[in-house]
């Protein structure tokens, strides 16, 4: 069962699993702050919802036939959080260079090279010029 290891995420891959992970994340904090009745948060998201209100609540009477406030505010913030995420893709490469996954997968690079160096030098007998 010794299966190779998955192929890895190239840098951009990862960007982009990272700004989806932290836009959810913004996204549910921002929805639970609203709920608790957090001082800004609340004031803001309630703001927003009823900014956004005439444009996505006739959508969700038309396709659930509810009319939840909760649902309401949890369509507003995935809809802008969905916006938020289309207008940073085209700064992606400028993320990744704040990244580390570069400079960390360069450093495995080369610890590999030197495990692979030592691991040939003890196989190697003629390398090993204190054996006579």
């Amino acid at each position: 069962m010794n299966r190779p290891p998955p192929a890895r995420k190239s840098p951009a891959q990862q960007t982009f699993t990272t700004l989806i992970y932290a836009y959810l994340v913004i996204g549910v904090l921002a929805f639970f702050g609203w709920l608790y009745q957090l001082p800004y948060v609340s004031s803001l998201v309630s703001w927003l919802t009823e900014c956004f209100d005439p444009l996505i609540s006739p959508w969700i009477y038309k396709f659930l036939h509810l009319n939840n406030p909760n649902l309401e505010v949890a369509v507003t913030l995935g809809a802008i959080i969905f916006v938020a995420l289309l207008i940073s893709i085209p700064f992606l490469p400028i993320v990744e260079r704040w990244l580390i996954f570069d400079r960390l997968r360069t450093g495995e690079r080369q610890g590999i090279r030197v495990q692979n160096i030592r691991a040939k030098a003890k196989s190697d007998p003629k390398a090993d010029n204190t054996a006579r």
